[in-house]
């Protein structure tokens, strides 16, 4: 799903590049730069889009790869769901292409068969639904044509890794999980196994990250932190300076700076993508917002990195 708020900030980082967006929808986007030559105005867009986990479609499978997404996202839009026809016949149908032919090519380029990525589209809407707490476990098999809520519970089970009220009551009775927000709702996301959670240490607040169990294993220790990608997650970490001695007071005189760190699932720091932030102070109790991450985790060994004249830059991961 792609939401509003996402295409806002798209919109907004290219004409912080002065690239103006004329048209903007999903699957397509039209921009216009008169002062720049075509390669700038590509290599803007591409450098914003990869920084928000999106790509450019670069030929014919790709194209068709992604318009299968986009009807099979639409599906979802309009509820209740009623499928009148087979998903097979639909694609088919409206990609004027042969079903085995899609599925090959879905497969090939995502390493996930058209049905399983459906039904992971669908269990995504399930969270949504429970986290607005409007419907019973029966009305969302039904919004979402699943034939039983027992189909709807084993299918959960499936892909998530835990029963659909094991997974309201960690969302319902913590009161330390970070909600990650979506088009239409906001809710804690288990991400490679793990979800953010934030607790509050002299009036700051700290990220870490527990398990499905609810176990925490990653102790909260960060200013700021993201959902897990491809077994990694960017953070920010906090670090204390004495960059002197007061006489009159009798006490050191510190200051708070913070890193900029690609972390693995155990919390370990894998890359530092910048240096020593500017002077920060964690104890500021005024500012509710924390520093933002202005990284991307583009893929398994790619990050992109916004730089202080707001140009990208893409860098490998190092171990």
């Amino acid at each position: 799903m792609v939401c509003n708020r996402c295409l806002k900030v798209i919109k907004q980082e290219l004409q912080e590049l002065e690239v103006t967006v004329l048209s903007l929808e999903l699957g397509r986007l039209l921009v216009e730069a008169p002062k720049k030559a075509n390669n700038e105005i590509i290599d803007a867009v591409t450098s914003v889009l990869h920084a928000n986990d999106f790509e450019i479609v670069q030929n014919e499978e790709e194209m068709l790869t992604e318009r299968i997404k986009i009807i099979l996202i639409e599906q979802l839009q309009e509820l209740p769901l009623h499928i009148k026809v087979k998903t097979s016949e639909l694609l088919a149908s409206r990609l004027h292409k042969d079903y085995k032919t899609l599925s090959r090519l879905f497969s090939a380029n995502q390493q996930t068969t058209i049905e399983k990525y459906f039904i992971k589209l669908k269990i995504e809407k399930v969270k949504e639904l429970i986290q607005l707490k409007q419907h019973s476990f029966s009305d969302i098999g039904y919004l979402l044509d699943y034939s039983s809520v027992n189909h709807l519970s084993r299918q959960f089970k499936d892909v998530v890794g835990m029963s659909m009220t094991d997974w309201q009551l960690t969302v319902d009775f913590r009161n330390d999980l970070v909600l990650t927000k979506t088009e239409n709702a906001a809710y804690p996301i288990f991400s490679n196994g793990k979800c953010l959670i934030a607790h509050q240490k002299n009036g700051v607040l700290y990220y870490g990250y527990i398990d499905k169990s609810g176990k925490t294993v990653i102790t909260p220790q960060f200013l700021n932190a993201t959902n897990f990608e491809h077994g990694k997650a960017l953070a920010l970490k906090v670090e204390k300076e004495t960059i002197g001695y007061n006489d009159i007071f009798k006490k050191d005189v510190v200051s708070y700076h913070y890193f900029e760190l690609v972390i693995d699932e155990e919390g370990k720091t894998t890359d530092h993508l910048t240096k020593l932030a500017i002077h920060v102070s964690p104890k500021n109790k005024d500012n509710k917002t924390p520093p933002a991450i202005t990284s991307k985790l583009i893929s398994e060994n790619l990050v992109a990195i916004k730089g202080s004249n707001k140009k990208w830059r893409v860098k490998k991961i190092e171990w």
